[in-house]
């Protein structure tokens, strides 16, 4: 049979056409949602760009107000002092020099650039910088103002505007002086607002305050100032129309305004959206290569597929001609195919015989080690909680009594003992995990005498004696797993001398020998010792001479293990005189030679 592999596939065509339609649409696609995107992001940006410029004005609307409304409060007061007063009565010398030194300490205090006290007629009587032609230009520029008539009607006289003919302004404050001896005068403070468009332009804040004429009365920019808002100022900064969310042309700006009612004025800030501009461009942009990469993926998932399809074309064919070749062979095969099947029914069973042996290996394995380690906890945490036991009743018997340091001893060693058995616990995990032993110098007679300690305090009965050598070394070990071994050595000792004839006179000595670099600890007891056919085989898990339920056989193997870990070994023999011997033999701590 013959088949042309390169003959068209409509079908594939058709599928390629479909793609091409689907890349074009979702290019459309692409274009339609970075627009969207674009507009959607520039009213938000725009937004928030106008929520931010509303905060920072509210603070400068109230830091403008702020440093004018302490004004009027202060100027009566200060209109009332006798000093002031007592200069328009008399305007001798001495009264004037003890107004200008008040008018003086007000001016430094609130920052005034001039104070002045002027009579009826306009006529200066004090200043406080005795710079009379100053202090004539800000009067007669007052005098041509409904503030020096309403002054001196009793009310509180405003006037904001250019008082030099350099240009300076000034806003000032008059209220009158009452003194019926001496007639009407003012009292006039001049104060210099540069200083406060000078914090607008090193805060970057490009502010403005106009009044109802439109005239530019402060401004963060000092050539807007005094200009009349026309069409433009400068050249296009600010259009007349500028209202508060407005997109001001041609700068790109969005300006924000408040209304000072009490003054008569409105402030505005500009913002500037060429960074909001700026993110909107380069969401579009990221929006066009997100969906573009979206695009260009799915075109290769297309284009794989119809690589696949066209592949599974190909291996159907060639399967055609496999069944062709097949069917002419049929006869050999059935043979082969039935010999085949036996043997696949004999390797079934085999297998199935491996796996279930397998399987019945590894549970006893699981149930040794489950065993095993059971044991090795049960056997390692059975005398800290026999101890445990014997301190919290001893320590319940004195609080009975009323000894408390006698009982606050006993919790100490309860609570030592509780370290100890975490300890033990940590160093079954170690042991589990074949971790190394950190080891480190141990001085040898307190550890023994704390052992020593336990297991007097725990002990039941007086007949027999622990005799200790006390020899002063210090070995290179692991104190707690040292500790745990030699208790356990003292507690096989003991349990040793218990079938032995004369209990009373029974003796478990302690002995420390040093010879050279190694040092040997040896606990020996009077028991029976140990027989000539299980001194071999003493340090084996699961080896006891002990009575069931007295001993798993886990101690001497575990202490043998720690003993090795830390670098040493431990040995068993027996005594002449009758009993066993174990001797700790551990390397001496460098550096520590005995007193």
């Amino acid at each position: 049979m013959h088949l042309d592999d390169d003959q068209p596939v409509p079908a594939l065509e058709r599928d390629a056409q479909g793609i091409l339609i689907a890349l074009l649409a979702i290019g459309v696609l692409v274009i339609a949602t970075a627009i969207l995107v674009g507009h959607v992001a520039e009213r938000r940006l725009v937004a928030d760009l106008k929520s931010q410029l509303g905060s920072r004005l509210d603070v400068h609307v109230s830091g403008l107000l702020g440093d004018l409304a302490d004004y009027p409060a202060a100027l009566t007061m200060l209109a009332s002092d006798p000093r002031i007063s007592r200069v328009v009565v008399t305007g001798g010398e001495d009264d004037v020099g003890a107004a200008r030194t008040r008018l003086r300490q007000y001016a430094d205090l609130s920052g005034a650039d001039s104070v002045v006290i002027i009579d009826a007629e306009g006529r200066l009587i004090v200043d406080h910088e005795n710079n009379p032609a100053k202090a004539t230009t800000i009067i007669d520029w007052l005098k041509r103002q409904s503030a020096f008539r309403m002054a001196f009607n009793g009310g509180l006289g405003r006037a904001f505007g250019v008082v030099t003919d350099d240009r300076e302004r000034r806003y000032v404050f008059a209220r009158r002086i009452a003194n019926p001896e001496g007639g009407p005068a003012l009292l006039v403070v001049a104060l210099n607002l540069e200083h406060t468009e000078l914090l607008w332009r090193l805060a970057s804040q490009d502010i403005l305050v106009v009044d109802r004429q439109g005239v530019v009365l402060l401004s963060a920019d000092q050539h807007r100032s005094l200009e009349q808002l026309g069409r433009t100022v400068d050249q296009g900064g600010v259009a007349v129309a500028c209202r508060e969310g407005a997109i001001v042309d041609p700068d790109d700006q969005i300006c924000v305004a408040r209304s000072m009612a009490r003054l008569g004025w409105h402030m505005y800030l500009l913002g500037d959206l060429a960074p909001a501009r700026q993110q909107t461009r380069l969401l579009q942009w990221v929006t066009v290569l997100g969906l573009t990469s979206i695009a260009l993926l799915l075109g290769a998932i297309g284009q794989r597929r119809l690589a696949t399809q066209r592949t599974l074309q190909i291996k159907e064919n060639a399967n055609r001609l496999l069944q062709q070749r097949v069917a002419l062979r049929t006869k050999e095969l059935e043979t082969a195919n039935r010999q085949l099947h036996i043997e696949v029914d004999e390797r079934i069973g085999k297998e199935k015989a491996l796996r279930e042996a397998q399987a019945e290996l590894v549970q006893t394995s699981k149930l040794a080690a489950l065993g095993q380690l059971s044991a090795g906890i049960a056997h390692q945490l059975n005398q800290p909680l026999a101890a445990l036991r014997a301190y919290a009743d001893n320590a319940r018997t004195f609080l009975a009594r009323g000894k408390l340091e006698s009982a606050t001893e006993n919790l100490l060693l309860i609570g030592d003992l509780t370290e100890r058995i975490g300890k033990i616990t940590k160093d079954l995990k170690v042991i589990a995990r074949r971790q190394p032993t950190k080891t480190e110098p141990v001085a040898l007679p307190p550890l023994v005498r704390s052992v020593i300690d336990q297991i007097e305090k725990t002990r039941t009965t007086d007949d027999f004696k622990i005799v200790y050598d006390r020899l002063d070394a210090t070995v290179t070990g692991e104190p707690v797993g040292l500790q745990q071994v030699l208790a356990n050595l003292i507690q096989n000792g003991i349990d040793a001398m218990d079938n032995a004839s004369n209990r009373a006179a029974s003796i478990l000595s302690i002995t420390t020998e040093i010879d050279g670099g190694q040092v040997r600890l040896a606990v020996a007891d009077c028991g029976t010792g140990i027989s000539s056919s299980d001194i071999d085989r003493i340090f084996d898990p699961f080896f006891t001479t002990k009575d069931v339920g007295k001993g798993l056989g886990l101690g001497l193997s575990l202490s043998a293990s720690m003993i090795q870990d830390m670098g040493g070994r431990l040995l068993a023999s027996n005594r002449d005189s009758g009993g066993a011997r174990f001797t700790i033999e551990l390397r001496q701590a460098s550096g520590h030679t005995p007193a």
